[in-house]
């Protein structure tokens, strides 16, 4: 979501600037999406830091931390996408609610709409099954 935004951003005239704590931008999963993202950070021109972890979001940028050594980045908006993580406390709260229990999702583990969907419809079909 972060970097499909920084492209958007970046369309809209914003001088924009990725943070990536990781090696690499995320591809979700879709290999081919990011082929087309990755032309568009080309074409707008974004830079991004890879292997650089947010320390703190100040107000005047973010600093953080890059090869051991502190890197600040000045801005006058910051955007804060990070990963997400499974809430299965929150929804095994809903567990008794119904006759039938499933957790799938954001609930079981952090993916994308297309794997939440294809277990959503394998569970369904799968209601009242013996």
């Amino acid at each position: 979501m972060g970097v499909e935004l920084a492209v958007y951003l970046a369309m809209l005239g914003r001088d924009v600037k990725i943070v990536e704590m990781m090696d690499a931008i995320n591809d979700g999963g879709n290999f081919q999406h990011m082929k087309g993202v990755k032309v568009q950070l080309d074409k707008y021109k974004i830079d991004i830091s890879l292997s650089t972890r947010a320390a703190e979001i100040t107000a005047e940028g973010v600093k953080c931390v890059k090869d051991g050594s502190e890197v600040f980045f000045p801005a006058d908006t910051v955007i804060y996408a990070v990963g997400q993580r499974a809430l299965q406390d929150e929804a095994m709260a809903l567990y008794g609610a119904a006759p039938e229990f499933y957790q799938l999702g954001d609930c079981t583990a952090p993916s994308n709409i297309k794997n939440a969907v294809a277990t959503a419809y394998v569970t369904a079909r799968n209601i009242g099954r013996i």
